[in-house]
């Protein structure tokens, strides 16, 4: 099944399943909109094709919102349009038109950019004329407007974002989609909080707003573990300037008081992802990796010293068995290899309990537990301990398992504790400190059962590597000032949910809207990625040196689908030549969905250049054969006519050269291999020619970007 059907599917399924929370279907709502004038509403603001001959209807009700949800439908289920109506004031809430499609090759649309938003501007216009003043058309320039690829038309989204005097409200407005080639609406939503919302008449500045930032979310120096890409690769530990919450930065814009709010933490693990194969086989003649890795097997505890370390903690009753027992790596540190131990519980055939426990397969050390046995007495008791006592007990534990390693932790308190009193277990983390500086990948996790005092979950993490000294790192502050200038706070109104109510509430407050990052490195300030890399930061794709230039079209039209990206300058430099390299990422981001998925063989000189993923990708999509690589050179009309042929899935029958007859005074000079591509290509008026093709003749960005485009539009 396509995607896009999937998610036809879905949108229709969630529909349903509210109809049917309703119980009934009443002949009308409460308010006087009836199913007939919810059906008159829909069918005059959408057009629904004659051939959706099968209908249905249900009523919805959730939360203070009720609607109708219409639906339309092709026999054999080709297509059908979905439209819900709220059934309070009759606005059109959402609409959705799928049509069944085969997959096939990517093709950019018919209609322009400008042509697309006029469509989506007036039946904004049309839907919500009283409200139109108040939304904003919201342009994100990091996510494209335009959608290319093989299992839908080419498709333009706009997003109307509402404003409340002048201050945005991301959550309420209205989001449509338009077909690239025909011009009808694919998808339509609209949100809108109704209760008055009001605007104070003193607020803080943004200067003022950011100094209650720095002040009371200030970066935190702590270390951290890298996260490779090649598992193999040996992680690298760094000293970080951290915004560890971005998500609690919520700031009163009156009072510039913290807005409280809830987040959970843990210390990240991600143990056991690949599991080694222990079955014998024939002996044969084992290669050095797997003499080594031999070896180092045959120095692991047993099974049965694993399990004896985990049941001295755990000292499980005889009820439990041993379910299973597994010896693999663990994912992020591949050198550590540990045995995945679990036991289960029954009492007359009736699940009582179960266990699991992990340990290391060199120290022996107890990694991690977790025991949970039902007991009916014990829940009818109230609770013995409170979080202190619950606390005290936690800290004991760690100091008999791990007496040493206890000396170098710190309890990491999640700002104001939600826990209540009365809770029947408490949850602590303990963070290792390392010369006195948090490193938060590392330290204890514990659970204690508030009725019994006993540790119900414990996990240790404790990386051997070397720690940089902290004598050339940047002052805390201005890493935090550094961090304000790039990712500033926004005034905007949020929604969220009262806990208690479950009601929809709306607050005006200072937040981080955007958060790109949230690590800098601690002695050059710059930013880095969620693996500890440093971050790529995409530029905005707005050219000065395309104006009035006869590709301009073509190339804003590329830049729409997210295939051609900003560069430092500013500039596109449309009349230079373009190299493989280039030539390959605009493809392979038509192809892929804007870059590569998964790992591929490195087929350049170069791992570490910028274009190996691109023609990695286009080798693999047969776009760009293995004895053609040459990405630093620039692209011939010859090879753009093949590369594109190709992507049109013509390889077959551009391999049939002696059928083709080319009639240009040079034609002696094509390449044997690419003359069936050259044929393809200028019969199907991709590239321009006259009575010669100049097929080794270099071609600029320009004329690369046009030949893209006049191939993606071919039906």
């Amino acid at each position: 099944m396509s995607p896009k059907k999937l998610i036809a599917g879905l949108m229709i399924a969630m529909f349903l399943v509210a109809g049917l929370g309703g119980g009934f279907v009443p002949v009308q709502a409460a308010t006087g909109t009836s199913l007939e004038q919810a059906i008159n509403i829909a069918k005059s603001s959408f057009t629904v094709p004659e051939e959706y001959t099968e209908f249905s209807s249900r009523y919805n009700e959730y939360g203070e919102r009720v609607s109708w949800w219409l639906n339309w439908r092709s026999k054999g289920g080709a297509g059908e349009v979905s439209i819900e109506v709220d059934a309070q004031n009759g606005d059109i809430l959402r609409m959705s038109h799928y049509v069944s499609r085969e997959q096939s090759a990517v093709k950019l649309p018919e209609l322009s950019y400008q042509a697309a938003k006029s469509i989506a501007d007036q039946l904004v216009q049309k839907l919500q004329p009283e409200r139109r003043k108040d939304l904003v058309l919201h342009e994100d320039p990091e996510k494209p407007s335009l959608d290319v690829n093989s299992w839908g038309p080419p498709s333009y989204s706009f997003r109307y974002q509402r404003v409340v005097e002048g201050i945005p409200f991301p959550n309420n407005g209205v989001s449509v989609t338009v077909n690239g080639d025909t011009g009808e609406i694919i998808s339509y939503s609209f949100d809108w909080y109704s209760k008055k919302l009001e605007v104070p008449k003193q607020i803080l500045t943004s200067e003022e707003a950011q100094k209650v930032f720095a002040r009371e979310f200030p970066l935190e120096l702590m270390y951290f573990r890298t996260q490779p890409e090649e598992r193999d690769d040996k992680p690298v530990i760094k000293l970080v300037f951290q915004l560890r919450h971005p998500g609690k930065v919520k700031i009163d814009p009156v009072t510039g008081k913290i807005i409280e709010s809830e987040e959970y933490y843990g210390i990240a693990e991600d143990q056991g992802r690949a599991g080694m194969q222990m079955a014998t086989a024939a002996k044969v003649e084992l290669t050095p990796e797997e003499a080594r890795e031999v070896a180092k097997i045959e120095k692991l505890i047993s099974k049965e010293e694993a399990i004896k370390a985990a049941m001295a903690v755990l000292q499980l009753s005889d009820k439990y068995r041993l379910e299973s027992s597994r010896l693999q790596q663990l994912w992020d540190e591949p050198a550590k290899v540990v045995w995945q131990l679990s036991w289960q519980s029954s009492r007359d055939q009736e699940y009582r309990g179960m266990a699991s426990a992990t340990v290391d397969g060199d120290t022996g050390e107890l990694l991690s537990f977790y025991r949970y046995e039902y007991d009916e007495e014990q829940n009818k008791r109230d609770p013995v301990y409170n979080r202190e006592q619950s606390q005290e007990l936690a800290m004991k534990f760690i100091k008999e398992l791990q007496p040493e390693k206890a000396k170098s932790i710190k309890l990491y308190e999640m700002g104001a504790n939600r826990t209540p009193e009365s809770a029947r277990s408490h949850y602590f983390v303990y963070e290792r400190l390392v010369n006195g500086i948090p490193f938060p990948q590392n330290g204890f996790q514990v659970t204690v059962n508030a009725v019994t005092g006993q540790v119900e979950s414990y996990s240790m993490q404790w990386t051997d590597a070397d720690f940089p000294q902290p004598s050339t790192v940047i002052d805390e502050s201005q890493a935090t000032a550094w961090y304000g200038e790039e990712v500033p706070l926004a005034l905007e109104f949020v929604t969220s949910y009262d806990r208690e109510t479950g009601k929809e509430k709306v607050t005006l407050m200072y937040h981080l809207a955007k958060v790109p990052y949230t690590m800098m490195d601690a002695v050059s300030g710059n930013p880095l990625n969620w693996r500890g890399e440093p971050l790529e930061k995409k530029l905005p794709a707005v050219f000065s040196d395309i104006e009035n230039h006869p590709a301009q079209k073509d190339i804003e039209l590329l830049v729409a689908a997210g295939v051609i990206a900003g560069t430092d300058d500013g500039k596109f430099h449309p009349d230079t030549a373009i190299t493989q390299g280039e030539l390959a990422e605009m493809l392979s981001k038509l192809e892929g969905n804007r870059g590569p998925i998964i790992p591929l063989p490195i087929l350049t000189t170069s791992q570490e250049a910028w274009y190996t993923p691109w023609i990695n990708q286009a080798v693999s999509k047969g776009l760009i054969k293995t004895d053609e690589i040459a990405p630093e050179e620039t692209v011939t009309k010859e090879f753009l006519a093949a590369t594109l042929v190709r992507h049109l899935g013509l390889e077959k029958a551009a391999a049939l050269s002696e059928i083709y007859k080319i009639d240009f005074a040079d034609k002696e000079e094509i390449t044997p291999k690419y003359v069936g591509h050259v044929a393809l290509a200028n019969g199907l008026k991709i590239i321009s020619a006259d009575e010669n093709f100049i097929p080794k003749k270099q071609v600029t960005k320009a004329e690369a970007v046009t030949a893209i485009v006049k191939a993606l539009q071919l039906d």
